[in-house]
Formats: structure tokens, C-alpha cells, sequence
């Protein structure tokens, strides 16, 4: 069974990945994660799906043999 995908607000987004907002910027200004979804006129998220690419990216260049 797949699992769902939903939106992650960007506070806990960048709660996830372990990082403040401005790395986050940064990240996606570099072209390095995913830009966000705006969901209003000052909201945006970043799909659940895209985080965990991200960080199973990371986690390939880490720690190669896992």
C-alpha cells in the first residue's frame, strides 16, 4: 500500500530536515531541494513526498552502504 502524500508547512518542514528557515531558502535558491507549493498569500509547504526524496538523497551520500 503507497503512502499518503500531504502537505508539510514550512516551520515543520524545516523541523524535519534539521535546519532554519533561511538554510532552507538557501537550499531551494540553490536549486538543492524542491521549491515550495504557495497555498495562500504568505503560505507555502513543501509536499511529504519531496521531503523524504531529499533526505533518502542525503542519507545515500552519507552513509552509502545503508
Amino acid at each position: 500500500m503507497e503512502k499518503p502524500d500531504f502537505v508539510v508547512r514550512k516551520k515543520e518542514t524545516c523541523r524535519m530536515l534539521g535546519v532554519c528557515s533561511e538554510t532552507l531558502r538557501q537550499w531551494v535558491k540553490k536549486g538543492e531541494f524542491p521549491p515550495p507549493i504557495q497555498l495562500g498569500a504568505r503560505a507555502v509547504g513543501w509536499m511529504q513526498s519531496d521531503i523524504d526524496a531529499f533526505l533518502e538523497r542525503r542519507r545515500q551520500v552519507s552513509r552509502p552502504k545503508l
